[in-house]
């Protein structure tokens, strides 16, 4: 896999997606657990393992390809090269907020205002 800001951050945000899955995973089973055995240290245990942990590692997938794009967008003077894009969007399937920005990081606009336009897109259905 090329090292790119964009290849990089989609490998992060693979890894962050899979810890939250497997954190998250823990944390409900220990809250059965706790459930089933009436131990309230193991389902308050559970819970902020499924929760708190969980969401954060999400969070941190999220944030990561964000700053993947952004990064991309700046190494190529404002613009994504396309060859990223499809994977991006169609391998890995990013978000449509994650979608607007690296549309909006390749249309050679500033990013800002492709990106506004863009989600405008998005959330009117068009």
């Amino acid at each position: 896999m090329s090292h790119t800001p964009l290849a990089d951050g989609l490998s992060r945000r693979k890894a962050y997606r899979a810890m939250s899955v497997i954190v998250g995973g823990l944390g409900f089973a220990i809250t059965i657990y706790g459930l089933v055995t009436s131990a309230v240290a193991a389902i308050v245990v559970g819970l902020v393992l499924f929760v708190a942990v969980g969401f954060a590692f999400h969070v941190a997938a999220n944030v990561t390809m964000n700053n993947a794009i952004s990064r991309a967008a700046e190494a190529a003077g404002g613009r994504v090269h396309g060859a990223e894009y499809i994977p991006a969007i169609h391998g890995l399937h990013i978000d449509a907020f994650q979608q607007a920005k690296l549309k909006s990081a390749m249309s050679g606009q500033p990013i800002d205002d492709a990106f506004r336009f863009e989600m405008a897109r998005l959330t009117s259905g068009g």
